[in-house]
């Protein structure tokens, strides 16, 4: 059955491969920036009667080539697989990202998770900004699934350290964390 409905799916609807897709820019120069890490954040979400909520259950991670392009795959229907994308660069900090507006009923179609672009902004070395996006993966289902996300944070503890936030303890704890989870999502 899902190979049928892979291949009578209409164009631009979700079939399975599909994958989130993007660049990751300088936003001064607007050119691609090559050796940006980019992760992409995988959610868990629930609802009951107390409430809803979404947390990160896995990461993945890749470095961008010339293009500055990233791919990462979508793996079910659920608009959280992946939900969110962050990049890191030496000598840089996170300024945005394009997400598609709130989409109600198009999160299956493949334009919402194409030109996902990310934009990084040149470090002032006089005032700094220790804005990196992603801080933590709160419900990893094993260590492995959360590697990506200690790469992105042993990046990030780097320009905090280079750039003179050495008192900031709390990437060090969530890196720890991350390497030991205590919680196992279901």
């Amino acid at each position: 059955t899902a190979s049928a409905v892979s291949y009578c799916a209409p164009p631009g609807v979700f079939k399975p491969g599909m994958d989130i897709t993007g660049i990751v820019y300088d936003k001064d120069t607007m050119q691609p920036l090559e050796g940006a890490y980019v992760l992409a954040v995988y959610e868990k979400s629930a609802v009951s009667g107390a409430g809803s909520g979404n947390w990160c259950v896995k990461t993945k991670g890749m470095y961008t080539g010339k293009d500055g392009s990233y791919s990462f795959p979508i793996e079910q229907f659920d608009n959280g697989s992946p939900a969110d994308v962050f990049a890191i660069k030496p000598d840089y900090y996170f300024v945005q990202y394009d997400r598609p507006p709130n989409v109600r009923y198009g999160w299956h179609l493949k334009s919402t998770f194409a030109n996902r672009h990310i934009y990084l902004k040149k470090q002032d070395v006089a005032k700094p900004n220790f804005q990196y996006g992603f801080t933590y993966c709160e419900r990893p289902l094993s260590a492995t699934d959360v590697t990506s996300a200690v790469d992105f944070l042993i990046l990030k503890r780097a320009e905090e350290i280079k750039y003179g936030a050495a008192s900031n303890k709390s990437t060090d704890y969530f890196i720890q964390s991350m390497k030991s989870p205590n919680k196992v999502s279901k």
